[in-house]
């Protein structure tokens, strides 16, 4: 098919494509199946608990201005719209050029090894294996937890606020990050938040850790053993409560 133009209608729809370059324009359809060539779809509807596999080839999914929400596998170019999107993926991001567009969205990787960056993504939730993610643009309020496996994050440049669970690597940017850690900074993890006046906050919980370039660094409620790696110039620490 190309250049095609598909409406299903009402209910649990299905399309399957042939083993051929494929590009059209969908709507109402609930899954979509792709097969050996590129396929090229375009959504035009929003899409509520899709299940979209492109199969192989060079796939891009662009999905409608709307709400939509789809467990996604084998699209090597997924762009979203202006609405928020909640997609997870089926399989690995290495590869994949994503970018979720306008919107609070939210992103689920794979429980594979995940390499790669993404653009316009406000929740990321990792897998079991071991995700390097870097972020193409900055996030504001964002939520991340990269789950299982030994993790990297890296900010993209300019100012950057979320807060952090089960990352081992964090590594900011030339502008300035505000961070919370969602859980307990270990001797494993590896802060650095380079240039730019950046302050992390520490979880209640017991926190032993060391950190570079941290301008405030703020404790909790818990027992914090902090050893700072780079010279601390103006900086501002308070560890809360506990023994620290």
């Amino acid at each position: 098919m190309t250049g095609g133009t598909v409406n299903l209608g009402a209910g649990a729809d299905s399309i399957t494509f042939g083993n051929f370059a494929n590009s059209a324009t969908l709507s109402n359809v609930e899954t979509i199946t792709g097969n050996a060539d590129d396929d090229d779809i375009t959504l035009a509807t929003a899409l509520t608990s899709g299940t979209i596999n492109l199969a192989a080839g060079i796939d891009v999914l662009t999905l409608a201005n709307g709400t939509n929400s789809a467990a996604v596998s084998n699209a090597e170019i997924l762009t979203g719209g202006t609405g928020a999107d909640t997609i997870t993926l089926g399989t690995t991001l290495t590869g994949m050029a994503l970018d979720l567009g306008a919107g609070a969205d939210a992103l689920t990787l794979a429980n594979v090894a995940n390499s790669g960056s993404f653009s316009n993504v406000e929740t990321v939730t990792g897998g079991s294996a071991a995700d390097d993610i870097s972020l193409d643009t900055v996030i504001a309020s964002g939520v991340i937890d990269l789950a299982g496996g030994t993790d990297a994050l890296n900010f993209a440049n300019g100012t950057n606020s979320a807060t952090i669970s089960n990352t081992e690597t964090i590594n900011g940017s030339t502008g300035a990050e505000t961070i919370t850690l969602g859980s307990a900074l270990a001797n494993t993890m590896a802060i650095n938040l380079a240039a730019g006046t950046d302050a992390l906050t520490l979880g209640n919980f017991a926190n032993t850790g060391t950190l570079s370039k941290v301008e405030t660094v703020t404790g909790a409620t818990g027992a914090d053993v902090i050893t700072m790696a780079t010279q601390a110039s103006g900086a501002t620490i308070s560890l809360g409560t506990g023994t620290d």
